[in-house]
């Protein structure tokens, strides 16, 4: 035996002899010397709430087993999986976020895991619309259901689809038509109701003629039916038909012009009006011979004024008044007979001729 050999176990010996070995090294023990010596190391792991870690390269599976030494320079990957009804909130101590933890074991490790009970919320949309949440998580339809940790504020919005209306939150948690905001300390339902939006068509007439306004799909039949209600966005065709006597002079409001006929905008309410005049005929008197034809209503005194444009409809009187020395022979052309007045309505343009003759 070598000299050097002798001193080694003699030292060992004493060593021994003095109780120096007497007891297995604790975790903590391992964790110094392994520092002190350069490895292994110690990783711990320690788990709040209901859930799971496991390492890559194999070793933690916590619970139950949440301690493993690792050869210097590993690299560890931990996974957390929460338990269901739970939801992972994070690491805490060499790593943070939600997401994988890496550790180089250079040293001994104490990795903390937070796992907090989750809340279900389900979100029911009927046709019309969907509702989103603000932040990940809903968008539904698609996406119609979310757990949240407990405590959680979630708000919910509802967006219509064109032609539809907001109508409301269903499930006892809101009400209202604006944002919908819950906390989720108890499992949630939340049902939103959308309807087909709808739009108010009025027509109004004017001018000094009559006339009727109609719409395709029907609704309006203006005279008496001046107004209907129709989903919004849905396309109206208007049409003006004049009554006898009286010319469709055209179309203003709800972006309509002309004398065509009229699709308003049912996007919103809206108000059409259309413009009726009355139709003016030519009433045209001659005189033949000495004497003076004059009209009921006022316009003609012939000769000096021998024509009038008048109303359709205006019921007329022209009165022959022989000069001195004349007499009346009659009337010929819109007015017959020989007596001196002529009585008529005027549909149409009119022309007559009184004839005096010489006494």
């Amino acid at each position: 035996m070598s000299t050097r050999s002798a001193v080694i176990i003699i030292t060992t010996a004493i060593a021994l002899s003095a109780g120096c070995a007497s007891e297995l090294p604790s975790d903590q023990d391992v964790g110094s010397q392994s520092s002190a010596l350069g490895g292994p190391y110690p990783l711990h792991v320690d788990v709040s709430g209901l859930g799971s870690i496991d390492s890559n390269p194999a070793g933690i599976h916590c619970m139950p087993d949440c301690f493993e030494l690792y050869p210097e320079g590993t690299g560890v990957l931990l996974t957390a999986t929460a338990a269901p009804g739970w939801a992972f909130q994070g690491w805490s101590g060499p790593c943070g976020g939600t997401g994988p933890c890496w550790i180089g074991m250079f040293s001994p490790v104490n990795v903390h895991a937070t796992f907090t009970p989750v809340m279900p919320l389900t979100v029911s949309v009927s046709s019309g619309g969907s509702v989103h949440s603000v932040g990940p998580g809903i968008n539904c339809p698609g996406d119609c259901f979310e757990s949240y940790p407990i405590g959680a504020v979630v708000t919910l919005q509802a967006v219509p689809q064109t032609g539809w209306s907001f109508a409301g939150w269903g499930g006892g948690v809101c009400g209202g038509l604006g944002p919908c905001s819950l906390t989720m300390s108890a499992p949630r339902n939340v049902t939103a109701s959308f309807v087909p939006a709808s739009s108010l068509v009025q027509v109004t007439r004017s001018g000094s003629g009559t006339g009727t306004v109609t719409s395709s799909p029907p609704g309006i039949n203006c005279g008496a039916d001046c107004a209907e209600v129709y989903p919004a966005g849905t396309v109206v065709v208007l049409t003006a038909t004049p009554q006898l006597g009286s010319t469709f002079a055209g179309w203003s409001g709800g972006g309509c012009s002309g004398t065509g006929t009229c699709a308003p905008s049912t996007a919103t309410s809206v108000t059409v009006n259309a413009a009726f005049t009355l139709n003016l005929y030519p009433l045209a008197v001659n005189v033949s011979g000495e004497g003076t034809v004059v009209s009921s209503p006022a316009g003609i005194n012939c000769p000096g004024d021998c024509f009038e444009s008048i109303a359709h409809g205006t019921p007329v009187t022209l009165t022959a008044t022989p000069a001195a020395g004349w007499g009346f022979a009659g009337w010929s052309g819109s007015c017959g007979g020989s007596g001196p007045v002529c009585s008529f309505l005027m549909t149409s343009p009119r022309t007559t001729t009184a004839t005096f003759f010489k006494l």
